[in-house]
């Protein structure tokens, strides 16, 4: 479905949920998605608010929650309000990832890369390398998959990633010869629309609450975090 249609859909189908409820979409199934989730619930239930959760195309999130058609995102990286000014950051960081630089050469860095893949959706690579001054050729796709494909077939000379989403294939990519080094640590945030920004002072009082009765330590236990 166009995302232009998408957008519509749910700005009229909103409607049918409760003020109370706020909509946000589905994140890829990981154990840092879970965790946020089961937090961000439990943050909205102490200030008398339920969410929903929506399938909804990653790609187009972004710009469905600055049209105030999605509520906010559930995590996003530090500066997403710059590129999509409508979205208010609550500024209590929910869980840190390390952006992992994947190349097959074991002592190049990002400078010497003559091509890097990102996923488009991710803007933690992109601000980064632009941090870097990078001057090669930039090559965004859609999916984690995608860019571990291109580089396991030497179609690019290395990838930007986030480090839990490949977890599960370090093992694989170690006995390709590929080599791994951590950039940089980043944080998550929640984002809010604009027009809920009387909310966010709430959400910020809920989440330190939380995490002082240790709420936050257990459930990042819970998911290995």
């Amino acid at each position: 479905m166009p995302v232009i249609y998408t957008l519509c859909f749910l700005l009229f189908s909103s409607f049918a949920y409760s003020n109370n409820t706020l909509i946000f979409n589905r994140p890829a199934d990981t154990p840092q998605s879970r965790y946020v989730i089961e937090l961000t619930r439990l943050v909205y239930k102490n200030i008398g608010y339920d969410i929903k959760i929506i399938d909804f195309n990653y790609q187009s999130a972004l710009v469905a929650a600055n049209a105030g058609v999605l509520d906010g995102q559930l995590g996003r990286v530090d500066g997403a309000s710059q590129q999509y000014p409508s979205l208010i950051k609550v500024d209590f960081p929910l869980l840190s990832f390390n952006l992992q630089f994947l190349s097959h050469c074991q002592t190049c860095s990002i400078l010497d890369a003559q091509s890097i893949v990102i996923q488009a959706s991710h803007l933690a690579p992109k601000a980064y390398l632009g941090k870097q001054n990078y001057l090669g050729e930039l090559i965004q796709v859609k999916s984690n998959s995608t860019q571990l494909n291109l580089l396991t077939q030497k179609k690019v000379s290395a990838a930007l990633v986030i480090g839990f989403h490949i977890k599960e294939y370090k093992e694989k990519l170690q006995k390709l010869g590929i080599f791994s080094t951590t950039l940089d640590k980043i944080n998550l945030y929640h984002y809010l629309h604009e027009k809920h920004a009387h909310l966010v002072p709430r959400i910020m009082t809920s989440l330190i609450d939380l995490d002082k009765k240790g709420t936050v330590s257990m459930l990042k236990n819970k998911y290995g975090i």
